[in-house]
């Protein structure tokens, strides 16, 4: 049963609706009804924990207190949400059951520790869905770019109409930043070139403002801490070479000219946006205003606790305006969950940074470059708070860390002959 449980089939499907790979396409409601399959394994998952916990003999080396704690932050919304504005509490429960996606945690520490080559099988599969990935979106963008699409709601209560732009996985790059993460130890010009290709994506096929900026912030964390001398000079180099190439096509292709003339336009509706002056991007402006709306309800209920987390599909029914929470980042989070909530869910940040903070991550190209998307993400954060709205997502990734660097020291440090075994 643990061979099977373990398999690389099941765990590229955890990936994969972890990751968020199937949402905002035809096959969304597949994610969400596996999903809910997920959920109840892990709640079992759960249950064989808290036993294990009581006959002493699972140790999780993980806050257990903290995750309880974290499993009552959708009813705590749910319960605001019905005092603010009314909403049946199963309708706030049905709104925050992704959150318990979080309890991925404990397959992963089941799987690092019954699987036999755990840190390679897993490498093997996000790179492997990442070249998939990678090649198969970018053919439907150039060879369809006006597809549309039909999308399920969550709650299958509606359809949305939605574009081939908005075709995204967090897989891809995450593959390109292994990639990195190899280059760092091969110094190989390949491992380079492959994270350009794969971190090109986002950039290249979508908005991609608050992305870019992230990006850059975690490449000056990796460039000044993971990189010798030598290998910061072909870095650089690598770069260099990429923006005369670049500028060179911005002046001679009138298409790539008017590409980074969008993105130049799109950055300077941002900072218009941010100013108070209204730009020509709807996007932008509709987060200006999203960010007053939320003010005011929180000024009017309470900022400790938040407003509550309203279902999608009935969200205008309450607040007659258009508003996303997860567009406006942490202010969304502070809406939903308040700020007491943002400091519960933002503790995860403790475990990470032990984990990204010691030695342990440097013997494994996956394990760092994981850490650094990882890292990626909770930047990008700031303006999308996905650490919290994709919460699956974050915890999948600080499993893998966690998990695996104690599993990386364990084979490290045990004798050979066992570590053959494994």
């Amino acid at each position: 049963m643990k061979t099977l449980l373990y398999s690389p089939i099941v765990l590229s499907i955890i990936v994969i609706v972890f990751s968020g790979t199937l949402i905002n396409t035809p096959l969304q409601s597949v994610s969400i009804t596996l999903n809910l399959i997920l959920l109840a394994f892990l709640f079992c998952l759960l249950v064989k924990t808290v036993m294990g916990i009581l006959f002493k003999n699972v140790k999780i080396k993980f806050s257990f207190p903290y995750l309880m704690l974290l499993g009552l932050m959708p009813i705590l919304a749910a319960i605001t949400a019905n005092i603010n504005f009314g909403q049946n509490l199963g309708s706030g429960l049905n709104a925050g059951y992704q959150f318990y996606n979080y309890l991925i945690i404990f397959y992963f520490y089941y799987y690092f520790k019954y699987s036999r080559n755990p840190i390679n099988t897993l490498s093997n599969i996000v790179i492997t869905l990442g070249w998939i990935l990678l090649l198969f979106y970018y053919f439907l963008k150039v060879t369809m770019p006006d597809l549309t699409f039909e999308v399920p709601s969550y709650d299958g209560t509606t359809t949305y109409t939605y574009s081939i732009y908005l075709l995204n996985s967090y897989i891809i790059p995450w593959t390109g930043l292994i990639y990195l993460a190899m280059y760092k130890e091969t110094s190989k010009l390949k491992h380079l070139l492959f994270f350009l290709l794969f971190i090109s994506y986002q950039l290249a096929t979508m908005h991609a403002r608050t992305f870019t900026i992230a990006l850059l912030c975690m490449l000056f964390v990796f460039f000044a801490r993971e990189l010798t001398g030598k290998m910061r000079l072909g870095f650089m180099a690598m770069i260099v070479v990429v923006a005369t190439a670049l500028f060179f096509l911005a002046l001679n292709v009138p298409a790539v000219g008017e590409f980074f003339e969008t993105k130049s336009e799109l950055f300077a509706d941002a900072v218009d946006a941010a100013t108070g002056a209204e730009g020509e991007d709807a996007s932008a402006n509709a987060r200006v205003s999203e960010v007053s709306i939320a003010q005011k309800y929180l000024q009017k209920n309470n900022y400790i606790f938040g407003v509550g987390n309203l279902k999608a599909s009935t969200a205008d029914k309450y607040l007659k305006e258009y508003f996303y929470a997860s567009d406006i980042g942490l202010i969304g989070v502070v809406f939903t969950y308040g700020l007491l909530g943002l400091l519960i869910i933002s503790y995860q940040l403790k475990f990470f940074f032990s984990k990204f903070s010691s030695n342990k991550l440097k013997f494994n190209p996956f394990l760092i470059g994981t850490a650094y998307y990882l890292l990626l993400q909770y930047i990008n954060s700031i303006a999308n708070g996905q650490f919290v709205f994709r919460i699956g997502c974050a915890f999948m990734l600080l499993s893998i860390i966690y998990y695996g660097s104690e599993r990386l020291v364990i084979i490290r440090y045990t004798a050979p002959e066992k570590v053959a075994m494994d």
